[in-house]
């Protein structure tokens, strides 16, 4: 589901349009890509200059100060984890509200979290809300979030809209290599209510111009690090057969 993401010739393209002279091919900037960031390229991923593949657990709760499962934001007890399961790569959720303390914001789990990962050579998929509202002051995700909330409402107890907390997690951590992907939602899919099953028509597009909006931020803010939707694929709202391969198919995610 990765693929790479020419973000760079859009910027090439703009800044010489309208010059007078065009410039010389040795001139332009060349894409170097900064050493340690995982990178995609055709149906496969690269680190430094080799083929990359990874396993891990997903450690859903390792920023959590005991809200959210029990704690492992501080302590021994992701470092505990990360030992005896081995592996290059884990999954944890970075909520806003994981973040959110005494209505201050408060990076130290994730710092701490990063800092044990780090120690043990593993890269972190960093998982930026949930679907069904777990750990998750937003709540649960129907299809009127996905039309607008995300970007306009601010929950009880956050700071900032989801769309707002998304820039703030990406510009902290854009320059570091500890990050193997952004995942904008667990789960996501675009239901009517949590109650009921049912898919509005337009679903599927109401789902891809959510990740256009929110994955191209987050594109324009991190170049490098890669995106991914987080949906299941299965038979959920918005992304059933070839509307999964619609939605993978947009060129912000990787």
């Amino acid at each position: 589901m990765f693929g790479l993401v020419g973000l760079i010739v859009l910027v090439l393209l703009a800044a010489l349009r309208g010059t007078a002279m065009p410039a010389r091919a040795e001139s332009l900037p060349r894409r170097i890509v900064p050493r340690g960031f995982v990178t995609a390229s055709g149906t496969g991923l690269v680190l430094d200059g080799k083929p990359y593949r990874f396993s891990g657990i997903n450690v859903y709760n390792a920023n959590s100060s005991g809200e959210c499962w029990f704690a492992m934001n501080a302590g021994t007890g992701l470092d505990d984890a990360l030992s005896a399961a081995g592996g290059n790569a884990m999954r944890a959720w970075f909520f806003q509200s994981l973040a959110t303390v005494d209505g201050k914001r408060d990076w130290s789990a994730f710092d701490h979290t990063f800092a044990v990962a780090r120690a043990h050579h593993v890269r972190v998929v960093v998982t930026l809300t949930d679907q069904w509202g777990a750990c998750d002051a937003e709540g649960y995700k129907d299809v009127g979030w996905y039309r607008s909330r995300y970007r306009s409402k601010v929950a009880t107890g956050l700071l900032s809209t989801y769309r707002a907390w998304v820039g703030e997690v990406v510009r902290r951590y854009r320059s570091s290599p500890d990050v193997l992907a952004w995942q904008l939602v667990n789960e996501a899919e675009t239901r009517v209510t949590r109650a009921s099953s049912a898919c509005v028509p337009d679903g599927a597009r109401v789902l891809r111009d959510f990740v256009a909006d929110v994955g191209g931020e987050v594109k324009a803010i991190d170049r490098w690090h890669l995106l991914s939707v987080g949906t299941i694929g299965e038979s959920e709202c918005g992304v059933v057969g070839p509307e999964y391969q619609a939605l993978h198919a947009s060129p912000v995610v990787d």
